[in-house]
C-alpha cells in the first residue's frame, strides 16, 4: 500500500470531496486573481499545482485565510463558498506546521494536538528589551480597554467587526449569532491586539474588513474607536510577543467554528450542488 505525503493527502482529500469543483474553482481564482466557471478550462490545471501555487504565494496561514476570504468576498454567494474557503484552510493550514516546526517528533502511534485552543501567554522581554519600554503607557487592562471603546461605539458592532477580521465574514445567520455570543468581547479585542504585529497591521486589517460588512460607514467608525484605544499598547509592544500562540488559537477557533456550523446546519456543505454552481464574482478581485 502506498503511504501518501501530507501535501498528497491534502490533494486526495480535495479531489475527493462531494464539492471539488467548487473547491477548485476557489483555489483557481486564489491562484489567478479571476474567477473561472468554465469546467473546460479547469480540468486543464490540477490540484497539485494548485495548491502548490496557493501554497507558495502565501507564507503564512493568515496569509492563507487572508486570499481565500478576498475572494470569497468577491461573489454572489459569499455564504456557501465561506464554508468551502473553511474547507481549504483546515487542510491546507496543516502545511504550515510542517514548515513551522521541521524538528518536531510526533509519535506515529499518536495524533498531534498542535492546534489545541491555548491560553495566549505573554511572553516577558528580556532584560534589554525592559530598559526600551515606554513606563508611562499602562499595561493592557481588558476591563478598561473595553469600556474606552464602548464610548464611542456600540460594542456588539465592534464584536461583529474583531470576529470577522479575526476568522471568517458573519452572515448573520442563525450558527452566526450562536457563534459570536458564544465569544467573549473581552477576549475577541485581545486576540485581535495580540495577533496584530503592529498598528499598522490592524489598521490595514480592519479596515479591509469594515469596507465589506453591512454599513461599511458605521463600521469605519467602530474600526477607528478599536484602534485610537489599541494603538498606545503598541508602544510597549516587543516584536513576536504573542505571535505564535495566537496564530495557534485562532487557527483552532476557525476550526471550531467550522465544525460548529456544519452540525447546526445539518450537512451544509451536502446541499452544495457542484453540477448547478452559478457563482459569479460581484466585484473585481
Amino acid at each position: 500500500m502506498k503511504v501518501l505525503s501530507g501535501f498528497d493527502e491534502i490533494v486526495q482529500y480535495l479531489q475527493q470531496h462531494e464539492n471539488s469543483t467548487r473547491i477548485k474553482k476557489l483555489i483557481f481564482g486564489a491562484c489567478h486573481n479571476v474567477w473561472e466557471n468554465d469546467l473546460n478550462k479547469l480540468q486543464s490545471f490540477t490540484f497539485q499545482d494548485l495548491l502548490k501555487k496557493l501554497f507558495e504565494a502565501n507564507p503564512t496561514p493568515e496569509n492563507l485565510r487572508l486570499t481565500l476570504d478576498k475572494v470569497v468576498k468577491t461573489l454572489n454567494k459569499p455564504g456557501e463558498y465561506s464554508v468551502i474557503a473553511n474547507i481549504i484552510f483546515e487542510k491546507v493550514s496543516k502545511l504550515y506546521l510542517n514548515v513551522e516546526e521541521p524538528t518536531q517528533v510526533v509519535s506515529s502511534g499518536s495524533k498531534s494536538n498542535a492546534l489545541a485552543v491555548q491560553p495566549i501567554v505573554q511572553q516577558q522581554p528580556d532584560v534589554a528589551t525592559k530598559s526600551q519600554v515606554n513606563q508611562t503607557v499602562p499595561p493592557y487592562d481588558r476591563f478598561n480597554v473595553r469600556m474606552e471603546i464602548m464610548k464611542y461605539t456600540n460594542p456588539f458592532r465592534a464584536k461583529v467587526l474583531i470576529f470577522s477580521t479575526l476568522y471568517h465574514q458573519l452572515s448573520f445567520s442563525e450558527q452566526d449569532l450562536v457563534t459570536i455570543r458564544s465569544h467573549e468581547f473581552d477576549d475577541l479585542l485581545f486576540n485581535l491586539y495580540a495577533f496584530c504585529e503592529t498598528v499598522r497591521e490592524l489598521e490595514a486589517r480592519l479596515s479591509s474588513t469594515a469596507r465589506c460588512l453591512f454599513e461599511p460607514e458605521e463600521n469605519s467608525q467602530a474600526a477607528s474607536a478599536i484602534i485610537q484605544t489599541l494603538k498606545p499598547f503598541y508602544t510597549n509592544r516587543v516584536p513576536g510577543m504573542y505571535k505564535v500562540k495566537t496564530l495557534e488559537n485562532v487557527m483552532s477557533v476557525e476550526t471550531q467554528v467550522g465544525i460548529a456550523r456544519g452540525q447546526l446546519m445539518n450537512g451544509t456543505e451536502s446541499h452544495l450542488n457542484d453540477e448547478n454552481d452559478n457563482t459569479y464574482q460581484v466585484r473585481q478581485l
